[in-house]
This record gives C-alpha cells, sequence and structure tokens, in this order.
C-alpha cells in the first residue's frame, strides 16, 4: 500500500515538474520532502528537472540544487550509498550558501575514507601520512612477505582510510598470507570481515565475477575453518546458480548437516548436559563416516576411497589448499571443522557403545589436536600429586569441549581407584561449580556418583581414625592414672636386652635404640588393632619406655648395673632410685610415657 501511494504521489509530482520550470513551484515541492529513503526519487527528479531548467535565476536556481543535492548526500549515507552520496556533494556548486559548506565538509571526510587522494588538496596533512605510510608498508612488504612486520602501520593505514579499495584489498593479500600459515579463528572472521566491507561498499564497482568469488572464499572460511553456518554460500548462488565450486560445496554441506548434530550438542556446555532437544542419532553417525562404502562427495581425482570421514577431510584440505594457492602451500593445521568432527566421534563411543572399538580413538586424537601440550602435561602432573588446580582445567576445557573435559575425568578416574583427595576434592569441586551434580547425562551422573562415594568413604574412614584416636587417647589416660608401681625396686628385667643393646652401649646407641622402637611401635603405623594386641604394644612401649628412664640417667644406670651384678634379680631396688627423674620431667603424657613426647623425633 505504502509503495503504491509513493508510485502515485512520484507521478504526481513529475507530471507537476513538466508543467512548468516555475521556481516558487519548485521550492515548494522541496519543501514537502523530508530526510527520509522515501524522498530520495522525488528530490533526485526535482534535481533532474531543475538542471534543465536553464532560463531560471542562476543564484537562485544553484541555491536550490545545493539544497536539494545535499538532502539527497545525506539520504544515500543513511542508506549506505556513500559513493552516491559523494556524487551528491560534488554537484552542490560555490560557496555563498550554508550547503556548500557542509558538502564539502562531508564529502572531504569522504574522500580521506574512501583513499580518494587525487581529490584532496597535496598540502592536506592526512594525504601526507597516508602516502608515506603506504609507501613504506609496499616497500617492505616487497622485500620480504613478513605479516608482522607491517602490520602495525597497515592498521593504521586503515584507520586514516578505512574504505580504501587499494587499502583493503592489499589487507585481505596479507590476511590470507597470515591464515594460510596458521588458521588463527580470529584471522579468519577478520578476513570475512573485510570481504564483507568491500561487498558492501562497492558492489556496483566491483565485476560480477569477482563478487563470486569473494563469496566463495568467505564461504570455504566458514565452513572448513570456522565450522559456522557458510552464509555466503547463498550469496553465491544468488548472484550465480552454475557457479560449480558453490554447487558442490552447499552440496556437501547440506549432506553433513542432515548426519551431523547441531553445533551446540557438542560445543555447548548447557545443551550437552540435557543431550538437546532432538538427541543425535549416534549409530548414523558411525554409520555414515567410518562405515558406508558409498561416497558422500565427488572423488578427487586419483583417489581411493576408504570411508567418509577421510574423504570429507580431503575435500576440506583441497578446498583450503585451493584457496591458498597463491600464499604457497598450507601446512596440514587441524581447523574447528576437523576438531568438531573428532569430538563427536569421541562422544560417540560413549553415546553408542557398540562401537567404541571404532570410536574410541577418536578421544585421545581430538584431545591432543584440542588441548595445548603444557596443558596436558599439567592435567598429568596434577591428577598424579595431592595438589590443586585442576578444576579450573577442567571448566576451561568444559566451557569449549564439554565431552573432553568428561572424558579427562573418565580418564583419570580408570588410571586410579583411589585418587588423591585432594584431586577427589578437585573433581567434586568441578561438578558442583558447573552445576552437573543432577544432570540428565548419564556419563556424567555416573562420574559424579563415583567421585561422591570416593569422599564419603574417605570421610568415614577419617571419622573411624579420630574415633579410634579418641578412644586410645581415653585408655592412655586411665593407664597414666593408675598408682605408681610399689616402693620396691626391681631389677628382674634386662633392659639391655629390651632394647637390644650390649652392656657396652653407649648414650648415643641408647636413644637411637629408644627412637627406634618408638617409630616402629607408634600407633599410625599399628593400623586397626584388637584390644589383646592393643594391651600388648602398651605392655612393650611401657617397657622400652622403663628401660630408657633407666639407662638414659648414668647415676640410675650405675644403680641398675651394680644391683644385677650382685645376683638380686627379683626383688625391688631403691624406692626413691626414679625419684628425681620423675621430678624432673613434669606432669607432661604421651601414648607411650613421659619420656616419648619429648624425645620424639630426635636426629642422630
Amino acid at each position: 500500500m505504502k509503495l503504491r501511494l509513493l508510485y502515485i504521489c512520484c507521478g504526481w509530482l513529475v507530471k507537476a515538474l513538466a508543467h512548468d520550470c516555475d521556481l516558487e513551484r519548485f521550492e515548494s515541492l522541496s519543501k514537502s520532502l523530508k530526510y527520509d529513503p522515501a524522498s530520495l526519487n522525488s528530490c533526485q527528479q526535482i534535481i533532474a528537472q531543475l538542471e534543465d531548467c536553464s532560463d531560471l535565476n542562476p543564484k537562485s536556481r544553484q541555491r536550490l540544487l545545493n539544497q536539494l543535492s545535499y538532502r539527497a548526500g545525506i539520504i544515500q549515507l543513511s542508506l549506505n550509498q556513500d559513493l552516491n552520496a559523494i556524487a551528491s556533494f560534488e554537484r552542490v556548486n560555490g560557496t555563498e550558501d550554508s550547503f556548500s559548506h557542509l558538502s564539502q565538509k562531508r564529502v572531504g571526510t569522504l574522500y580521506a575514507e574512501f583513499g580518494m587522494w587525487d581529490k584532496v588538496d597535496t598540502e592536506n596533512e592526512i594525504r601526507q601520512e597516508f602516502q608515506a605510510i603506504n609507501k613504506s608498508v609496499h616497500s617492505k612488504w616487497d622485500a620480504n612477505h613478513d605479516v608482522a612486520q607491517i602490520e602495525p602501520e597497515l592498521q593504521h593505514l586503515l584507520r586514516l582510510s578505512p574504505y580504501s579499495l587499494e587499502t583493503r584489498n592489499f589487507y585481505l593479500e596479507t590476511l590470507l598470507v597470515k591464515l594460510a600459515n596458521s588458521m588463527d579463528v580470529s584471522t579468519a572472521h577478520e578476513t570475512i570481515k573485510t570481504n564483507e566491507i568491500v561487498l558492501d561498499k562497492y558492489s556496483s564497482r566491483i565485476s560480477l565475477e569477482k563478487r563470486i568469488q569473494m563469496h566463495y572464499t568467505s564461504a570455504i572460511i566458514q565452513t572448513f575453518i570456522l565450522n559456522t553456518e557458510p552464509t555466503h554460500l547463498r550469496k553465491c548462488l544468488a548472484l550465480d546458480m552454475n557457479f560449480e565450486p558453490c554447487r558442490r560445496l552447499t552440496l556437501l554441506h547440506n549432506r553433513l548437516k542432515k548426519v551431523n548434530p547441531a553445533r551446540p550438542q557438542i560445543l555447548d556446555p548447557e545443551v550437552y548436559v540435557t543431550g538437546g532437544r532432538n538427541g543425535a542419532d549416534w549409530q548414523r553417525i558411525v554409520q555414515f563416516y567410518l562405515r558406508d562404502k558409498k561416497p558422500c562427495a565427488k572423488l578427487p581425482l586419483g583417489y581411493k576411497f576408504e570411508n567418509n570421514y577421510k574423504l570429507v577431510l580431503r575435500v576440506a584440505q583441497m578446498s583450503l589448499e585451493e584457496l591458498f594457492t597463491t600464499q604457497g602451500s598450507t601446512s596440514r593445521f587441524v581447523t574447528d571443522f576437523h576438531k568438531f568432527i573428532d569430538v563427536m566421534l569421541c562422544q560417540a563411543a560413549t553415546e553408542s557403545p557398540s562401537t567404541k572399538s571404532m570410536t574410541q580413538q577418536f578421544c585421545k586424537l581430538s584431545f591432543e589436536e584440542i588441548i595445548p601440550a603444557d596443558t596436558r602435561k599439567e592435567i598429568h602432573r596434577l591428577s598424579t600429586t595431592n595438589q590443586k588446580g585442576l578444576e579450573a582445567i577442567l571448566t576451561n576445557i568444559w566451557n569449549s569441549y564439554p565431552h573432553l573435559a568428561v572424558y579427562v575425568t573418565q580418564t583419570i578416574l580408570s588410571e586410579s581407584k583411589n585418587p588423591p583427595s585432594a584431586i577427589q576434592d578437585e573433581l567434586h569441586k568441578f561438578f558442583n561449580e558447573n552445576h552437573l551434580a543432577k544432570s540428565a547425562n548419564k556419563l556424567i551422573q555416573n562420574q559424579y556418583n563415583t567421585i561422591s562415594n570416593m569422599i564419603r568413604e574417605r570421610q568415614r574412614k577419617h571419622q573411624q581414625q579420630q574415633q579410634w584416636n579418641f578412644q586410645q587417647q581415653q585408655k592412655q589416660q586411665q593407664y597414666y592414672r593408675q598408682p605408681p608401681p610399689p616402693n620396691t625396686p626391681r631389677t628382674d628385667r634386662d633392659y639391655y636386652k629390651i632394647l637390644g643393646l650390649p652392656k657396652t652401649a653407649t648414650s648415643k646407641d641408647i636413644r637411637r635404640a629408644y627412637l627406634d622402637f618408638t617409630k616402629k611401635y607408634h600407633p599410625d603405623k599399628q593400623g586397626q588393632l584388637s584390644e589383646k594386641e592393643e594391651s600388648k604394644i602398651h605392655e612393650k612401649m611401657s617397657q622400652i619406655n622403663e628401660a630408657y628412664e633407666t639407662l638414659s640417667d648414668d647415676t640410675r644406670r650405675k644403680e641398675y648395673d651394680q644391683a644385677r651384678s650382685s645376683g638380686s634379680r627379683s626383688g625391688p631396688m631403691n624406692p626413691n632410685m626414679f625419684r628425681h627423674a620423675n621430678a624432673r620431667e613434669g606432669q607432661g603424657s604421651s601414648h607411650f610415657g613421659n619420656n616419648f613426647k619429648m624425645n620424639f623425633g630426635f636426629g642422630y
């Protein structure tokens, strides 16, 4: 309806304009126009009629032409028709009215942005700066084609003249060289963006063949490097439905789209956890890539078909080599397209266990392709030591390739039935931080349950140990609260034999023997004991402590030796024999007697 009214309005306007060259009528019609796209056609028609009316007052006619041309230029800028806007602003003549000044300012800016330096004053500082840097950049590039060497200066040129066709084409050349040597994702995006800028600003000035090729280049990058929807394929075929390279690529893309799961099901953690609305047909995926004997694409000349997995990767490699022919052969880089297929087949090993013998290999392959070598080493180090840091690495992997994080977790759990406590805690933290405790994914749920059971068992044992230690402490306290032995000395025990020493043992030998025994019979070394076994250990340590307290003191040792040598080995010794020792040792106590705490840990 709006178009019809516009058509009627424009028709009326044309008839009105054709009626006569009345300046007042032209001015009245121009006042009805607005700064919007709907007024552009009418504005241009008035301009055309005015230019034919040479009988009008020259100044009045030019003033109205300036006003209408400026209006047309502004509307064209809003429609992204920059080159047409330049032509409109250039129609504005004279310097007497405001539209002349405004147009000159606008067109001067556009000349710089589009690199039309021949229309800019030779004394202009921006022109001089651009030309000097441009000369330097091309000189360096011709010498060695080193992108890194010219990149800072080239970026400055683009800031000075962002839509210069010459500079943009040169920038595209350097981007393709950089992309051929790295397959860097950000460089790939920048290449497509630059192509789109050129097509957007110069679509009417570039040949059809050139535009088709630019769309095809962007489609290859989208498909085989970025693994995104190749939107430029449709634009390519819209220009020429019979362009064979775009037709072949479209057929392959559509074939893979029917088999592959949606990208979020593999790459988006939230979708991966739930499996998405429509679960992937994992049996079909394995069948298509690894078992089918029918090629999914036209075989390259001389190519021997094995399976569609290898064929698809070969087609991708050939397409990239074709893209970079002028930059030299590409190295064997693994692109996001390649990584996606490998991770997908790795996931199939879990989702379709019957195919595991064929797909398990892709887990290790994708792990090595995607995870940097230093990160892989760090994962191995952390998984075998009782240190923190694993949770952060797993979360980082989870956010990009969730199944690889699950694969790493499964590998750790498979290699050790009881990982170090810090690793258990880090894995548990990873699951909780990413809200995986109640995941619908069976593998994730099984892993979480396994880790939770490990931690519960560890806590149970810890509680048992604490309870046992408490019981031991209670028994020790009861033991040391017993009344002291009768004040009758005993010489019926061979303290030298108890400590495993000869009578000629030095004080250093005595101390060493005591330390060895206390370490041997320490509670942490004993594990779970029955009450009878505990009683034996306490009795043994009581004798060791008694022997050490006697033999470590020269005076008491001398008295003991004299009593033993006199032949009285069953009667008590001097009741005051150990009194001064007990007074010196104070009130401290331990599991193994008063001296244990003081002497445990001494060096030799």
